[in-house]
């Protein structure tokens, strides 16, 4: 299924699915087509693609078109204001229900986000079931009659609540009885997420490794996904119920995905899915932060889920994770600063703490020499240019690495 803009040539195509938009109660005979002709509704057609609003993207199968969502500023059922662009969209009948409206309204909204609109709105029949797909893509109920709901997505709102809450549903739709949970963790939890610096981190838990189909459907998913998540995209990672608890080290997964190996999935998607597969040391320190402070998006509750990540192989985790700082620290200088900061506060102190909360933790604790580095750190982590010193930071690095050694011998 390919997800595109609609080419000038192609908005007659509008007609029909302004047409197929028209929400009928079970039972109720379908009007005629022509009344897509009525002059309350040919201002969601006429004259398409002369105003800023007007943006359309189109579900595209095998050549045809085969659902639409599209936008513009027109006093419709879902006015607001002169500011803010209305939506209407429809499939035809027979690919709904399949994530696909979903899929369209995430990248409506990222386009309307790019044109510098701030909300979009759009009006439901309350016995409409889509209203819950118009809620999970971030849109609420601002004002009722007696027939419908007016609704309004804030399109600055807090895109790793917007990404997991979508996640979650689909994962639900997809996983259906496999799935035992969704669980957040991660700078969204943490209270420290930055959309330019930060990923909406995920696990996915099941009962069975799903199938090669159901692998890919998810991946489509979490792919299309991801395009309308934050700039560092979205990492997750299904396991199986299994490896939980009682927990299992190195543990096992049976499907991972992050920005980084985008290509690789849309160049060859089947080779990804044989390959992708295997045991993932990080996963002993993504579940530690779970346990500590992770949300439970849909499932089983955490302490159910989840056994306890005995100390040592937290600490091997978060060891293979800066093993190599002294080298690596010129080149990715604010994550390892912050990430050798808060390795050292959980083995001095047993806190399981942010990158931020680590680089604070470090201002409190660590040699005034260091300050200048971690605030040049936070600062960056916070959106700011920095200034490193890297002849300091790989000191730092040195530094840092010699006192995890030492805190990580037995006592």
């Amino acid at each position: 299924m390919l997800i595109r803009e609609l080419q000038p040539n192609e908005a007659g195509v509008l007609k029909d699915f302004l047409y197929e938009a028209i929400f009928l109660p079970e039972g109720v005979t379908p009007p005629e087509r022509s009344i897509v002709e009525l002059p309350e509704l040919r201002i969601y057609y006429e004259g398409f693609g002369t105003g800023k609003a007007d943006c359309c993207m189109v579900a595209e199968e095998g050549g045809r078109i085969v659902g639409a969502a599209w936008t513009r500023l027109m006093k419709d059922y879902g006015y607001v204001d002169d500011q803010t662009p209305s939506f209407a969209i429809s499939l035809y009948r027979e690919y709904r229900g399949q994530g696909i409206g979903t899929k369209l309204m995430l990248a409506m909204l990222n386009k309307l986000r790019e044109k510098g609109f701030a909300r979009a709105s759009l009006a439901v029949q309350k016995a409409n079931i889509a209203e819950r797909m118009y809620e999970k893509v971030g849109f609420h109920s601002v004002s009722e009659n007696a027939e419908e709901y007016i609704m309004v997505c804030d399109l600055n709102a807090d895109v790793a609540d917007r990404v997991a809450k979508i996640f979650a549903e689909e994962s639900k739709r997809i996983l259906v009885d496999n799935l035992v949970g969704v669980y957040l963790h991660g700078s969204a939890v943490m209270g420290c997420f930055n959309p330019e610096k930060s990923d909406v981190d995920l696990l996915v838990v099941v009962n069975e490794e799903p199938t090669d189909t159901v692998k890919r459907a998810f991946l489509d998913m979490v792919v299309s996904l991801n395009e309308n998540g934050p700039a560092k995209g979205i990492e997750m990672s299904v396991v199986r119920r299994g490896v939980c608890k009682p927990f299992v080290y190195p543990t096992p997964f049976e499907l991972h995905f992050s920005k980084m190996h985008l290509d690789w999935y849309r160049s060859n998607p089947e080779d990804y899915i044989a390959k992708m597969k295997g045991t993932d040391r990080d996963l002993a320190a993504h579940i530690t932060v779970i346990r500590a402070r992770g949300v439970c998006l849909c499932g089983a509750p955490i302490d159910e889920v989840f056994g306890e990540v005995p100390k040592q192989d937290y600490i091997d985790s978060l060891w293979h994770d800066i093993a190599d700082a002294e080298d690596d620290v010129a080149e990715d200088t604010m994550y390892l600063t912050l990430n050798l900061a808060r390795v050292l506060a959980f083995l001095q102190d047993g806190s399981v703490l942010s990158k931020k909360e680590g680089g604070e933790w470090g201002l409190k604790n660590l040699p005034e020499k260091y300050h200048g580095l971690l605030r040049e750190a936070l600062s960056e982590y916070r959106g700011e240019t920095p200034g490193y010193d890297i002849s300091i930071a790989k000191d730092y690095a040195n530094e840092m690495l010699r006192l995890i050694g030492n805190n990580m011998q037995p006592q």
